[in-house]
């Protein structure tokens, strides 16, 4: 256990004496007034893995030359022999066994690719001729536009010439039902839908992909397009820490939106581009590079273990990524166990490489602090031993087009378990059940604390005349110099000595209301695991303002102390009522599955002003 600070006997006034620091005040603050952040990004440009620095825009090249030889999307002539070693490794006895007995008819058009088998070639011709294609299992609505496209590609010399004229005409009356009424969020636009339409323009060989292809390289920004439009969605969204972390992921590591690019869209479209062109795409963005680092830092033992699109992803990232970054991926894969059966059994055989050599975090020295940008949090790990304890401290980043993460929240796990658990706002639900600095109207009193972008005012979220919460339709808005709204970019602070981090995030731009100050400031010392914590606000007329705390099981709560099993807070300042509220949870659980209830702080107000102190130890 560790160690508790004596307290008995010792009054709040007296342990404010031992205990004072002077909360970081920023230089270079942004204007609270207007909301507006510095007009230059403090992660812009971002250095990509293959060296070039990034800006905002990727524009393409002036050489790209599409191939006109089949195949050429995810796999090609050059290229087939490798897949053939690779499939005839014991590691793969098994999936290969299960493609080969299946009867979706992709799997049979990528057995004649593959292997050469007639037979199932020209069954899975005749399925695509009558749009007779189930589904890939564990992969999302639309599939089968997909894999139409893989097999007109797949089967090209298998088909009559009148046969692949009636191929493209059946893919294409496929792929534009149900695009018009579509909504696309610039975050996942690339997860289905319109990305097919990329992969068709670079598998058929009509007029109507020629001229696709064409409009793909033009130097405007484009909703669907890789350069100017994918890249730059990609790397928005990881910035310099790879992957990202949004869109209402808590459940579970990369269930949310966020999954829709990073195990759909994203690397199927990329992989596609490279096989087509020659271009390598991979290291021109973040996001795939270091999604396995930050899945290390910002996710291992503390949130539960992906789900199928999580490790679909890291599959990829064994075959897609460089060395270590590969064999991370491996070793989170090993982690968490691969995923089993057929979902997205052919996707992941061709992007992956199970042969990979697993790497653990301490093998690779991974550091045990720091802030991740595209999760928009601060991490610090005692260990990287299962039996760590882990801290996250929330300041969000850039818009990113969905709901995230609150600013000042924070994320305790020890052992795996939680000690203060991990959740975020989801749509409709008002989500003040975690550990948060809390800011609203009374009046209004289950209004969101922090408007997301992309809900804008809806739901009680965020004020109509709060500039940032006006939602990115593009990533090209997010890095637009004109538009600093899109990063807020809260951390206004962030050190370390000797292993312990202070960090700051000034968050009253984010709020649903409109107020003058509202920051939280934390100490983490992993040696001793323990968190102080200053929450300072400046309360606009009529507003209040409480710090929560999620807990696990219910507390015993004697004069300022809370302690249940796992946590001990002391609060260090004067505060007018401290309340145990177990009703306080979101309605489906989505973002509570660990949460029972939230002890609520209210601190003294004095002429509208909060200087409120709190030491949070773990057990």
């Amino acid at each position: 256990m560790i160690k508790i600070f004596a307290l008995t006997g010792v009054g709040v006034a007296a342990v404010l004496m031992l205990w004072q620091f002077e909360p970081y005040k920023p230089q270079d603050q942004p204007n609270s007034a207007t909301g507006n952040a510095p007009a230059h990004s403090s992660t812009i440009p971002i250095t990509l893995p293959n060296g070039e620095q990034w800006s905002g825009l990727t524009d393409p090249p002036r050489d790209t030359v599409f191939s006109s030889d089949h195949p050429r999307i995810l796999v090609t002539n050059e290229s087939l022999f490798a897949l053939r070693e690779k499939l005839r490794d014991p590691l793969y006895a098994a999936d290969v066994a299960t493609v080969r007995s299946s009867n979706n008819a992709t799997d049979k058009a990528f057995c004649y690719l593959v292997w050469g088998d007639q037979t199932k070639g020209r069954e899975a011709v005749e399925a695509l001729l009558g749009w007779r294609i189930g589904m890939w299992p564990g992969m999302e609505d639309r599939a089968n536009q997909l894999q139409s496209i893989l097999m007109y590609d797949w089967l090209y010399g298998l088909m009559s010439i009148q046969e692949r004229e009636q191929a493209q005409k059946v893919i294409l009356d496929q792929l534009d039902q149900g695009l018009d009424s579509a909504q696309y969020y610039w975050s996942t636009e690339w997860g289905y839908l319109g990305s097919w339409k990329v992969v068709a323009a670079l598998a058929l060989d009509n007029d109507w992909a020629i001229a696709k292809r064409k409009d793909l390289l033009d130097q405007d920004y484009g909703r669907f397009k890789v350069y100017n439009g994918a890249l730059d969605v990609l790397t928005t969204l990881a910035v310099n820490s790879g992957g990202s972390w949004h869109a209402g992921n808590h459940a579970a590591m990369y269930t949310g939106y966020e999954s829709m690019y990073a195990a759909l869209g994203g690397p199927i479209v990329l992989r596609a581009w490279e096989t087509a062109t020659g271009e390598s795409l991979f290291d021109r963005t973040t996001f795939f590079e270091l999604l396995p680092y930050d899945i290390a830092k910002s996710r291992l033992w503390i949130q539960p273990g992906p789900g199928r699109y999580g490790k679909m992803a890291l599959e990829y990232c064994t075959g897609t990524n460089g060395k270590e970054s590969a064999a991370l991926a491996q070793w989170l894969l090993e982690e968490f166990g691969r995923l089993d059966g057929t979902n997205g059994l052919i996707p992941r055989l061709l992007l992956g490489d199970l042969r990979v050599a697993p790497l653990s975090p301490s093998e690779l020295k991974l550091e045990l602090h720091g802030y991740q940008a595209g999760a928009n949090c601060v991490f610090v790990r005692t260990s990287w031993e299962r039996s760590s304890t882990n801290f996250l401290f929330f300041a969000r980043h850039w818009d990113r087009g969905r709901y995230e993460q609150d600013s000042s929240q924070l994320v305790i796990s020890k052992g795996g378990n939680p000690v203060l658990p991990l959740s975020t706002q989801y749509k409709s639900v008002a989500a003040t059940a975690y550990t948060q600095l809390r800011v609203w109207d009374p009046l209004e009193p289950r209004s969101k604390n922090q408007g997301s972008s992309y809900w804008g005012d809806k739901y009680g979220g965020a004020m109509p005349s709060q500039p940032n919460n006006k939602r990115a339709y593009s990533a090209a808005d997010v890095v637009d110099p004109d538009k600093p709204w899109h990063r807020p970019e809260t951390l206004t602070h962030y050190s370390e000595e000797n292993g312990v981090v202070t960090a700051t995030t000034r968050f009253e731009k984010l709020l649903g209301v409109i107020t003058p100050l509202a920051e939280r400031t934390v100490v983490i010392d992993p040696h001793q695991e323990t968190v102080r914590i200053n929450d300072r606000v400046e309360l606009a007329r009529g507003l209040d303002t409480e710090s929560n705390f999620g807990l696990h099981e219910k507390p015993k709560i004697e004069a300022n102390v809370i302690e249940n099993s796992r946590v001990r807070i002391t609060v260090l300042s004067p505060y007018r009522e401290i309340v145990w509220d177990p009703s306080e949870r979101e309605d489906d659980r989505r973002g509570t599955q660990w949460t029972i209830g939230t002890v609520k702080i209210r601190p003294e107000v004095v002429d509208g002003k909060v200087d409120a102190e709190m030491l949070v130890e773990v057990k």
